[in-house]
């Protein structure tokens, strides 16, 4: 079940970096300004914040079997509209759509995870399933300008079909590996909390806040680091293979370092991370391989552990538990994807104004910086002590 909804996930990642990787190409093609691709980059998270919280409510009412299966036909239908898209309105419709399916998918995969896994095989589970998006991101971001459009004849159109027909696959390949006696959790011990009291507590509200900023970090990247690599003087195809880096290390820093994340370890982790992330995009605009690569490696590391230290911290909550994970999962991603959506559009004006990237990727680095002073200030005393702690007094 694990691995079904990894495969789900790297379509959704997939999707992600292949549209990446083709935006100066669509752009070209639709003769779009960057803030138009911008907007049409940020429409499907726009769909996400409005649809994230429903979607806790599906996969608690409809269960996880057909709710991530709806969400891999919605991924592909979502790259099947891109790839008809003849003007900006269609375009608009075609990520919008993504912004319906992509919810149940990252509400899913934690609700899977809390139900099946305890303890140390939880923190590796986060791991495992947080690389699939990753892994699909850096295969379309490396792969799709050198090794699928020329497969394809070099259309870009064709290219999104492709990845519409491995969003299905893996939507059949998880129907088939699932099953209803996997789950290993006391889930009927805990009471399903209304989303009220779920924003009451005080370390949601501060994942709710971390939300909004690193969404608004992670999702300008995923979508406008290959044309800063090009705007600075990079190719094409090495603009494609450089934005790969941070994802591709990203997804082994997910596997492996999420393990460490212990309860009183992950504050000062999180904090860590995030200052990491500030720092390291300064270095984007680089010319020099000798500089970028560490910036690349430095930022996908960071940004990759993000996701997995608050999904533990969500999970490992008392009262939220696997039972209310959906519902806080929900409103996680719902306050996300307000900066989801902020993110590629600022970043797309912001260059429009400026002529550049410089002033956008100040935006993000103080955006990171932000978050790395309430994490410090504010997280370790929302989780309070590690229970062993609690015990002792």
């Amino acid at each position: 079940m694990l691995a079904g909804v990894w495969a789900v996930y790297f379509a959704f990642g997939a999707l992600i970096g292949t549209t990446a990787a083709l935006v100066p190409t669509i752009r070209a093609d639709l003769a779009l300004t960057r803030g138009e691709m911008g907007i049409a980059l940020g429409t499907w998270q726009l769909v996400y914040l409005v649809a994230a919280v429903p979607a806790g409510k599906m996969i608690d009412r409809v269960g996880l079997r057909s709710s991530l299966f709806v969400a891999a036909a919605v991924i592909a239908a979502s790259a099947a509209v891109r790839a008809a898209a003849t003007n900006l309105p269609m375009l608009l419709l075609g990520v919008a759509i993504f912004g319906a399916g992509g919810p149940l998918i990252s509400v899913g995969a934690p609700k899977l995870v809390a139900q099946c896994f305890t303890d140390l095989s939880r923190r590796r589970a986060v791991g495992i399933y947080g690389t699939g998006p990753a892994f699909g991101s850096a295969t379309a971001l490396a792969g799709t300008n050198s090794v699928l459009l020329p497969l394809v004849g070099g259309s870009w159109r064709w290219a999104l079909v492709v990845v519409a027909g491995v969003s299905l696959a893996a939507g059949l390949l998880w129907v088939a590996v699932f099953r209803d006696d996997a789950a290993v959790d006391g889930d009927d011990a805990l009471a399903r909390l209304p989303y009220r009291e779920l924003l009451e507590l005080p370390v949601v509200r501060v994942m709710l806040f971390l939300a909004v900023g690193a969404f608004f970090y992670g999702h300008a990247l995923s979508n406008w680091l290959v044309d800063i690599l090009e705007t600075s003087g990079w190719t094409t195809r090495e603009a494609g293979y450089w934005a790969s880096v941070p994802v591709l290390l990203g997804v082994v820093a997910t596997l492996v370092l999420p393990q460490f994340a212990t309860e009183g370890r992950r504050a000062r982790l999180l904090t860590g991370m995030l200052v990491l992330s500030g720092v390291s995009v300064l270095f984007f605009t680089s010319t020099s391989a000798a500089t970028l690569t560490p910036a690349l490696i430095a930022s996908g590391t960071a940004r990759s552990m993000i996701m997995p230290i608050c999904m533990l911290v969500l999970m490992d909550e008392p009262q939220i538990g696997p039972r209310n994970m959906a519902a806080a999962g929900g409103l996680f991603f719902t306050a996300g994807e307000i900066g989801g959506v902020l993110g590629p559009v600022a970043t797309g004006y912001l260059a429009d104004r400026t002529g550049g990237f410089t002033s956008s990727i100040w935006t993000l680095a103080v955006v990171m910086m932000v978050l790395a002073a309430l994490t410090m200030t504010r997280l370790s005393s929302a989780i309070g002590p590690p229970p062993s702690v609690t015990e002792a007094a």
